[in-house]
């Protein structure tokens, strides 16, 4: 299985766009890392573009099409939390950016290609 967009192209997004440019999804991601780690909105987007730019192939789990565009799915675990991250690269008129729409502890079993993780049962979600 291979993942649809390069971890490379992805960390050099993470590295050359600006933070406020990238898309996050508000309750998927933004409001579940305030919870969890206790960030300002801010300081989550930063987390979680800092997170994604850390993936390494093993993370991958499988690329999913909705509402005509492409994810890429991957899965780690950051802090012994076993975190589903979802998300797109988008090419718009003002560029290239990354749209994380989902950036939380899985909720169910999820498969990578290094090993599964289980469905979190703690708190956050």
């Amino acid at each position: 299985m291979v993942s649809r967009y390069t971890l490379e192209g992805i960390i050099g997004l993470a590295q050359d766009v600006k933070i406020k440019d990238h898309r996050f999804g508000q309750k998927r991601a933004i409001e579940v890392v305030i919870r969890i780690f206790k960030l300002t909105a801010n300081q989550a987007r930063n987390f979680i573009i800092r997170e994604v730019s850390k993936l390494e192939h093993h993370n991958f789990a499988r690329s999913t099409h909705y509402g005509g565009m492409t994810f890429d799915i991957y899965g780690k675990r950051i802090n012994n939390i076993p975190f589903y991250i979802k998300f797109s690269i988008i090419d718009d008129s003002i560029g290239q950016f990354i749209y994380v729409i989902s950036f939380h502890p899985t909720e169910d079993v999820l498969t990578t290609q290094s090993e599964t993780l289980e469905a979190y049962k703690g708190e956050g979600l």
